[in-house]
């Protein structure tokens, strides 16, 4: 029976007076630690663990690789994301990003908005955090609704207007924000 877990690398899979490891680990001052990002499959009765690497949801964005997620998360100064697809591949391994927005929340106000789809680019690994930007014409939202109600909304220069509530919102805007049809469509065929 084996049982199984996602690891990325450095974590501690398990004690050497418990498992001996195998493929994809290494032991480090009596503990088994993971070598590479992927499934941690533990024999039981051979008492044997390796991290299996075939698993397309645990793929590590790396620099200059573009994301699509949901934002999470709009502090005062940054816009935190959960990352959806890498590079067009569905992860399902849960990684956040966070991009830092000089002066606050934007030159003219909220620029994104909890629950917004968005496209970033991936430009640094510091600190053990994934930092993304949307400093180019094809990155920030790419789907949006109503802040205030839910409701859909239309683009009108650049900023969204509510087909309900009235209510108009600022966002950075992605160029292929109005063809949501086409986007949604392609990241559920993945």
């Amino acid at each position: 029976m084996a049982k199984e877990s996602v690891t990325l690398p450095g974590d501690k899979v398990a004690y050497i007076e418990e498992f001996e490891g195998a493929d994809g680990t290494y032991e480090s001052d009596g503990i088994v630690r993971s070598s590479r990002i992927g499934k941690t499959v533990f024999d039981l009765k051979k008492r044997v663990v390796k991290i299996d690497h075939k698993a397309r949801s645990s793929l590590l964005p790396k620099v200059s690789d573009l994301v699509v997620g949901f934002v999470d998360m709009v502090p005062s100064n940054m816009v935190s994301m959960k990352i959806l697809y890498i590079n067009d591949v569905k992860s399902e391994a849960g990684f956040g990003a966070i991009s830092l927005m000089k002066g606050g929340r934007g030159r003219r106000g909220i620029m994104f908005r909890v629950g917004d789809i968005v496209r970033a680019k991936v430009v640094s690994l510091l600190n053990a955090n994934i930092h993304v930007t949307f400093h180019d014409e094809n990155l920030g939202v790419i789907y949006t609704v109503c802040h205030s109600c839910g409701s859909n909304v239309v683009r009108v220069d650049g900023k969204v207007k509510c087909i309900e509530c009235g209510t108009t919102e600022e966002r950075k805007f992605a160029e292929d924000y109005g063809k949501v049809s086409l986007i949604l469509s392609h990241y559920q065929g993945s």
